[in-house]
């Protein structure tokens, strides 16, 4: 015998309402609210950027080595306030990326110890080897410090070297709680125009 969809529904409803309550009226956080560095995953992040660590759960001890880049990765660079949001696109290899980061951190450095510290002229840095690109600029109706650079900058090849990552790679930096910039580093061709 078929049981018209009316009374199956309202047979649903009654059985529905004899089990015992499964969702719970107060919300559980499925990861943490706000972003966890990576280099010290007891550390937040200063602001929220749309980004989450690779270990949501610091309690579960170190982050195993990444297999592949994963995107949106919040890291901390050492010793300083900066902290980049890093969105890996591609796999490039050590040699073909390494060169352009040391000398586009180089020429920042260089630039500190012979002018010194202030904003970016026109708050775009630009900077090229034979195979790859680095572009950093302004972000957020904030303006990028060479000094904030140059720790952006560290901090990425930081990242790569430590987690044996190394990429085609766009990121946005932070300079404590501010948002000051965006940037990224990739093959020359593509981004050259």
């Amino acid at each position: 015998m078929l049981i018209p969809i009316p009374s199956l529904t309202l047979c649903l409803i009654v059985i529905a309402s004899s089990l015992p309550t499964l969702i719970s009226s107060t919300p559980v956080p499925i990861s943490p609210r706000s972003p966890v560095l990576s280099t010290t995953p007891q550390t937040e992040a200063s602001t929220e950027p749309t980004a989450h660590t690779n270990n949501p759960d610091p309690a579960a001890g170190p982050s195993p080595p990444l297999l592949s880049p994963r995107s949106d990765t919040v890291w901390g660079v050492p010793g300083t306030q900066t902290s980049l949001s890093l969105h890996f696109t591609a796999t490039v290899i050590p040699p073909a990326i390494l060169p352009v980061l040391n000398d586009a951190y180089n020429s920042v450095y260089a630039h500190l110890h012979t002018a010194g510290d202030g904003l970016l002229p026109g708050g775009n840095f630009d900077f090229a080897d034979h195979l790859m690109v680095v572009k950093v600029w302004n972000s957020n109706n904030h303006q990028i410090t060479w000094g904030v650079l140059g720790s952006a900058l560290w901090g990425l090849r930081d990242f790569m070297q430590e987690k044996g990552v190394w990429g085609v790679v766009v990121f946005q930096v932070l300079d404590g709680s501010s948002w000051v910039g965006s940037g990224m580093v990739g093959w020359r061709k593509r981004w050259d125009s």
